[in-house]
């Protein structure tokens, strides 16, 4: 009996230790997402947040905006080739905040809502002042609304998308630098998500492809090895595309600090970085815009952009990869789809628990009995191919995999090999270097323009209108079609009421991330009312205990509230209020971070990074609604402006 339990362990070993050469290329590829996502100083804080709102079928919006004193509405059609910014103002069933209103630039710090009575009384919230000892000393009443320009968020009773927040003291320039700034840190971190997600949604079919050259099963590859590879080749030009913009908005970031030659006042250090980033753009590679930037850019040194050469590089190696992926076939030989691979992920870099090269061959056995022992450890290196020069730049990062035995050997019947990854050599990249040296260059105050800094809130002002009678605008919270009942074109579904955040579940567990998202609060209030102050409608928050994950990360349902606090789950008791026949219907949404109900426990303190979101509100009439019959809408597959809620 023994005899016969040693031969089975030593089976599995060996088919084990012929797995190691598969590991060796399928590690780098099967990956599950981690993500570092939020951060703690003084001030947590939820960054990037991108915003879309729709309406269903007959029920009509728009965003609010104001000529003087007298509120706009446009009908009729709107040109086609016009900018959401125009289209938004005009009647229909979709608005498209997704960008030219700066919501990316927006980061929410804690804050209190002001209430009195069901009113907002004057001064919206109220903001933390901070002590030597990093503790809250006082809440401060104050905040202004403001719109963007283009670069910042300046305080105005304008209405349509509006920041609330207070100036720091900082002008147009020196917050246009730290706008700049902060736009380097997440495009990094958008290069390193983007990399590592081109591996976690093709893992499972790159694990069949290293399998197949590991245990030598076939020399062919077929359909499915050929889609997941083209797949992590698209997910590496977004990298690369996030990467390159981070290096433009450091060098964007040094022209505000360092011109002070020929520009020192907010308004000629504008019209400057204009021409500087036309020229830019007038070029293809990254070096050739830096150079161009710089022909027209006085007095400025670029010298803090270290790492750029290396991204070309990696530029084109992923070029070269992706020459040889674009022509491959449905099926080919599988040296050649390697071959292809190969400048994305350099195997000679790759090492197994702490043995890379020769020490694998001839450690095979104590190499095995380390993996059935305790897991696969697997590193690749910072000169492992294009991912390993993200990783360079970015900063180095951790992932986890399962792969299941049965696709080594068909004899597993169950079980699986865990294997844990590491990608590059330096915990933080060099773009953070690149940072830390720009950080310390803040221009000097020039001008007296000081535009909003601290963020403690957006607000869409929005009108809505219907011809039913005795209808209810609802907070529509399923995703629901915005036209017809019986979908079949997707560009005109909608995403419901939502609010989704990309997360690192290992850094930071599920419970936490939905603690957290639990203190971020919606208000529906009256933005037209002048006489009777900001008169509150209803409190919606998202439903963080029943959040689910996605491939994004983790995503909660919206709700409004009942005068007790409860979820209102039943759609046609979700009234936001009633509306009168033809007539436009004002409604603004406020949303916040509760520092009332926010503690230390439900952050991360030791990552750099912040939560990233994005929040999609879809609304509905109380009334049954039938839209006209039409079916080339209905059927449409090519992509126009009729529906689908807009994605930041």
């Amino acid at each position: 009996m023994q005899n016969t339990e040693t031969k089975t362990n030593n089976s599995v070993k060996s088919k084990l230790v012929a797995a190691i050469a598969m590991l060796l290329v399928a590690t780098i590829m099967v990956v599950s997402s981690t993500y570092a996502w939020f951060t703690l100083s003084t001030k947590p804080e939820v960054t990037g947040i991108s915003t879309a709102v729709g309406a269903n079928g007959a029920l009509e919006m728009l965003l609010a905006t104001k000529e003087g004193n007298a509120w706009v509405y446009h009908d009729g059609v709107v040109d086609t080739n016009a900018t959401w910014k125009e289209r938004n103002t005009y009647w229909g069933n979709l608005v498209n905040l997704s960008d030219l209103y700066g919501s990316e630039m927006i980061t929410l710090y804690p804050s209190k809502l002001n209430v009195t009575n069901g009113v907002i009384d004057g001064t919206p919230i109220s903001f933390p002042e901070y002590g030597a000892d990093g503790r809250v000393n006082a809440l401060q009443l104050g905040g202004d609304f403001g719109t963007y320009d283009g670069e910042n968020f300046f305080k105005n009773d304008d209405f349509g998308f509006r920041a609330l927040g207070t100036t720091s003291g900082m002008t147009a320039r020196q917050q246009s630098f730290k706008v700049a700034l902060a736009q380097v840190a997440i495009n990094q971190s958008t290069a390193k998500a983007e990399a590592r997600e081109s591996l976690a949604a093709n893992g499972t079919q790159l694990a069949a492809i290293a399998v197949k050259k590991g245990m030598g099963t076939s020399t062919e590859y077929d359909a499915n090895d050929s889609a997941a590879v083209k797949a992590m080749a698209t997910g590496i030009e977004k990298s690369l595309t996030a990467l390159e913009t981070a290096y433009l908005e450091a060098l964007y970031t040094a022209v505000y600090s360092q011109l002070n030659t020929t520009a020192t006042t907010d308004e000629e250090v504008a019209n400057q970085i204009t021409v500087i980033k036309a020229a830019a753009n007038g070029k293809t590679a990254l070096g050739e815009k830096i150079a161009a930037a710089l022909a027209v850019a006085d007095g400025v040194d670029a010298s803090t952009l270290q790492g750029y050469t290396d991204f070309e590089t990696a530029v084109s190696d992923f070029n070269t990869a992706k020459s040889a992926i674009d022509v491959l076939g449905e099926t080919g030989t599988l040296t050649t789809l390697i071959d292809a691979l190969r400048p994305l992920v350099d195997v000679d870099a790759v090492s197994v628990n702490g043995r890379s090269g020769s020490q694998i061959s001839t450690d095979k056995s104590a190499l095995a009995t380390d993996i059935i022992a305790n897991g696969a450890k697997v590193h690749i290196g910072n000169d492992g191919g294009v991912y390993g020069t993200i990783a360079e730049l970015c900063g180095k990062y951790n992932v986890s995999i399962q792969i299941q035995l049965s696709s080594i050997d068909s004899s597993f019947t169950e079980g699986s090999l865990p294997a844990d990854m590491t990608v590059g050599d330096n915990q933080e990249g060099t773009l953070n270097a690149v940072r830390t040296v720009l950080n310390g260059q803040s221009p000097t105050a020039e001008g007296a323009t000081n535009p909003i800094s601290e963020f403690y809130g957006y607000v869409i002002d929005l009108a809505f209108r219907t011809n039913a009678a005795n209808s209810n605008l609802l907070l529509q919270t399923a995703a629901a079609d915005r036209i017809y009942g019986d979908n079949q074109n997707e560009e005109t579904l909608g995403k419901g009421s939502t609010m989704t955040f990309n997360t690192d579940f290992s850094v930071f567990s599920e419970e936490q991330m939905k603690a957290l998202m639990g203190n971020i609060k919606l208000v529906f209030f009256e933005s037209n009312n002048t006489t009777d102050g900001m008169k509150i409608i209803k409190y919606a928050k998202l439903d963080a205990d029943n959040a689910k994950k996605v491939d994004d990360g983790l995503e909660a349902n919206i709700y409004l509230l009942d005068d007790t606090n409860n979820f209102i789950t039943v759609q046609d008791d979700a009234v936001i209020q009633a509306m009168n026949t033809n007539q436009p219907t004002h409604v603004s949404v406020l949303v916040y971070l509760d520092g009332e109900t926010l503690t230390n426990a439900d952050v991360a303190a030791t990552l750099a990074e912040s939560m990233s979101g994005k929040l999609n509100l879809q609304f509905a009439s109380s009334a049954e609604l039938a839209p006209m019959d039409y079916a080339d809408l209905h059927h449409k597959t090519t992509t126009e402006n009729n529906g689908g809620n807009a994605q930041g």
